[in-house]
């Protein structure tokens, strides 16, 4: 976990617990200023130390295109024999909500939110499986607060927004992806080699690193490919990296 969610979570913790620290919270938090929320009208809770788990699969998980809103959670995304999704929260929250419809996995967490005991994980944990070689069609990611692994995914758009986390990626595909990445470490590894993209990448009071070029603010590449990307980063580390599957 990187020391950013770290802080994150250690300032959330001390929100519920003293209610007292108005000065420090409000620097901490960006100048949020109600004491009982967070940003997004969000409501901090210690965990009860208990958990249920909610899961769908087979047919009943089956989906063609995947929209995430979460905060305060572990999410990963692999491939396996089947869909399934599975969500692990605390017992005494309400179900985060998880339909497919329209062939669209949609997962939303509410304005409740959980944080372990010792302020040093999480209560929420989201697992997503796909058949190996699995192709999407649209994938929207907002992410706040998250610590995220999306290794595997194929997909032919993705638009992804993360603020305040940890986002690892190994053998990423796609056609068109839009990242804004706002105060996190992210590690995203995309599949073939640099030649094959063009791109747009921006990064403002951070570091941002693509192939072997460190990026100052602006980076960019006009190449004639199919595959393109557009990247913003703030406040951000981030490493872009190219790798052929083995065999290649």
């Amino acid at each position: 976990m990187s020391n950013k969610l770290k802080v994150f979570i250690i300032v959330c913790v001390a929100v519920f617990f003293t209610g007292l620290a108005a000065t420090v919270t409000g620097l901490a938090l960006h100048g949020w200023r109600d004491l009982d929320k967070l940003p997004g009208d969000w409501h901090i809770n210690e965990g009860s130390g208990n958990t249920k788990t909610y899961t769908l699969s087979g047919n009943d998980a089956k989906f063609q295109d995947m929209d995430l809103n979460v905060a305060l959670c572990e999410v990963e995304f692999k491939q396996g024999d089947e869909y399934k999704v599975e969500m692990t929260y605390d017992a005494d929250m309400d179900r985060p909500e998880i339909t497919i419809e329209d062939d669209t996995l949609v997962v939303k967490t509410g304005e409740e939110h959980f944080i372990s005991q010792d302020g040093e994980g999480f209560v929420m944990v989201l697992e997503i499986t796909v058949p190996k070689d699995t192709v999407l069609d649209k994938t929207k990611l907002n992410l706040d607060g998250c610590q995220a692994d999306f290794s595997g995914l194929n997909t032919k758009t993705l638009a992804l927004s993360f603020d305040l986390g940890e986002l690892d990626t190994e053998m990423l595909r796609f056609d068109n992806a839009t990242f804004n990445l706002n105060a996190c470490d992210a590690n995203i590894e995309m599949i073939g080699e640099e030649a094959d993209y063009h791109f747009d990448v921006t990064s403002d009071l951070g570091s941002v690193t693509i192939g072997e070029v460190d990026v100052d603010s602006k980076y960019s590449s006009d190449r004639t490919t199919p595959y393109y990307y557009e990247l913003d980063a703030d406040l951000s580390d981030v490493t872009v990296t190219y790798q052929w599957p083995s065999g290649n």
